[in-house]
């Protein structure tokens, strides 16, 4: 079963070790308004939804459920492609010695 936004938002704060209180104080909105974003009882607008996004650098896609790849699933995707861009630039700088 997917989970909600509310249980997605309240997972990523909980991982990155943030209270309910710092995340209101980043977002310039109440704690209490936090916890009813993450008990489902309230959906955030837009705007909030973007503060989010920034806040736990996830995609809005993630966190609607439209993308159900989880955040490390990303992470662990952009250091496959960092890997990749490593030794792409390992073999172009053996390359251009040659040339």
């Amino acid at each position: 079963m997917e989970r909600t936004l509310g249980e997605k938002l309240a997972e990523l704060r909980k991982s990155r070790g943030l209270t309910q209180h710092q995340v209101a104080q980043q977002l310039k909105i109440t704690a209490a308004a936090v916890s009813a974003y993450e008990r489902d009882a309230n959906q955030p607008s837009l705007a909030i939804l973007k503060k989010f996004t920034e806040l736990y650098r996830v995609s809005a896609d993630f966190l609607l459920g439209i993308d159900t790849r989880s955040s490390q699933e990303w992470v662990r995707k952009g250091e496959e492609l960092m890997c990749r861009l490593q030794l792409f630039t390992q073999d172009f700088s053996q390359y251009i010695k040659y040339y």
